[in-house]
């Protein structure tokens, strides 16, 4: 790297030594950019991949309509934990939760943690990854029993 082969202070070279310095950290902090914006374009295509699976799979795509497959699946749960569970299965954040129920950020965080507990969960990161679990073998079910009734 060109920054590595300048000299070190005491050869006269003070002043390009703290150019390079900080160029230095400007480089670090543009790495550091750098991994975060990957990360971020990771999470993005992975999202993607996962939508692609739900559709195949007949998972809904919209709040409204993952509300309606959850509450077949969940008849006792309340209807505001049913709307913030839809939504944290779609990858919703907080904030954009809050902001589609007209609620505030707490009372999402309320609502998950009573979720968590609900379904003995360990954090909420597990609640996205249990619905849909549920979800699948709900759908499961339904496809074997419309198999069953129609070839008997």
């Amino acid at each position: 790297m060109l920054v590595d082969q300048v000299s070190p202070p005491g050869n006269g070279n003070g002043a390009t030594h703290a150019v390079v310095l900080e160029m230095r950290g400007e480089l670090r902090e543009l790495a550091r950019t750098v991994e975060r914006l990957a990360r971020m374009v990771s999470l993005q295509h992975a999202r993607l991949r996962a939508l692609g699976t739900h559709r195949r799979l007949g998972i809904p795509q919209t709040p409204q309509a993952m509300e309606r497959r959850l509450a077949e699946m969940l008849p006792d749960l309340p209807e505001r934990e049913l709307a913030v569970c839809a939504r944290r299965v779609l990858g919703h954040t907080d904030s954009q939760i809050a902001g589609d129920l007209s609620i505030a950020e707490t009372t999402v965080k309320t609502h998950t943690a009573r979720l968590v507990r609900r379904f003995g969960l360990e954090s909420a990161r597990q609640l996205p990854h249990h619905c849909l679990a549920q979800l699948c073998e709900h759908l499961a079910r339904e496809l074997k029993d419309d198999i069953d009734s129609t070839f008997g």
